[in-house]
C-alpha cells in the first residue's frame, strides 16, 4: 500500500505559463498544470489576428472549399474572434519533455459589419432594386472544435520554457448570426429568409473548416 501512495506523497506541483502562437488561429496565453502521474490540464485564451484569418481564407479559396464571396463573409464573421481551449494530456516519460493532449476548442465573440451586396451575392436574393446597397448587416459566428496534438517542452535552467506542438483542429459544429441593421419598410419576410439562408451558407462552409495546429510557446515553469 505504501508503494502505491509514495509517488503521490512525493509529488510536487508543476505549472507552466506561456505566451504562444498557434498558426493559423490565434496568439495568446496558455497555462498548464501537471497532476500526479504526469497527467496535464491545459487551458488557453487568444485572439485571431487578421493575417491568420486571411491565410485560412486564401487556403480555402485556392482549394475550392468555398468562393471569394463566402471568404468575405467568413472574414467578417470571425473578425477579432476569441479562441478558447481546454485540453487534457499526458507526459509519459518522467525525464523527457514529450507530451500529447486532446481537448475542446471554441472560436467566437467576434464579428463585424458587411454590406447588403455581399449578403445578396451569397444567397442569390436580389433586393437591391428595393433597398439599394447602402444597408448594413452584422455577421458573427462561433465554432466548436475537437483538437489533438503532440509536442515537446524544453526547460532551460529549471524554469525557462520553450514548447512546440503539432496537430490538428477539427470543426464539429458551427453557428452563424446575420442580422440587418436597419428597419425595412417592406418585405420583412424576404429579408428574414435572406438572413436565414446566409446563416445556413456560413455554417455549412465553417463546418468544413479544419486547420492544423502549429504552435510555439515561451514561458516560465513553476515548481
Amino acid at each position: 500500500m505504501l508503494l502505491l501512495i509514495a509517488p503521490a506523497l512525493a509529488w510536487k506541483p508543476i505549472g507552466n505559463l506561456e505566451v504562444f502562437t498557434s498558426f493559423p488561429t490565434d496568439v495568446g496565453l496558455r497555462g498548464t498544470f501537471e497532476l500526479p502521474g504526469r497527467l496535464r490540464l491545459t487551458g488557453s485564451a487568444g485572439l485571431m489576428p487578421r493575417p491568420y484569418l486571411r491565410t485560412i481564407n486564401d487556403l480555402a479559396t485556392r482549394n475550392g472549399w468555398y468562393d471569394d464571396q463566402t471568404a468575405d463573409l467568413i472574414d467578417t464573421a470571425l473578425e477579432d474572434a476569441w479562441v478558447l481551449r481546454a485540453h487534457v494530456g499526458w507526459r509519459p516519460f518522467p525525464k523527457l519533455g514529450f507530451q500529447f493532449e486532446v481537448g475542446y476548442g471554441w472560436m467566437g465573440l467576434g464579428g463585424g459589419m458587411t454590406g447588403a451586396e455581399v449578403i445578396q451575392a451569397e444567397t442569390g436574393y436580389d433586393l437591391e432594386w428595393l433597398f439599394g446597397d447602402d444597408y448594413d448587416f452584422s455577421v458573427a459566428a462561433e465554432l466548436h472544435r475537437v483538437e489533438a496534438s503532440v509536442g515537446w517542452e524544453h526547460v532551460i535552467a529549471g524554469h525557462f520554457l520553450v514548447r512546440w506542438d503539432i496537430g490538428a483542429s477539427y470543426t464539429v459544429a458551427a453557428h452563424a448570426r446575420v442580422q440587418r441593421q436597419f428597419d425595412p419598410w417592406l418585405f420583412e419576410d424576404a429579408l428574414d429568409d435572406m438572413e436565414e439562408d446566409a446563416e445556413a451558407d456560413i455554417e455549412r462552409d465553417l463546418a468544413n473548416l479544419h486547420t492544423p495546429i502549429l504552435a510555439l510557446g515561451v514561458g516560465w515553469r513553476f515548481q
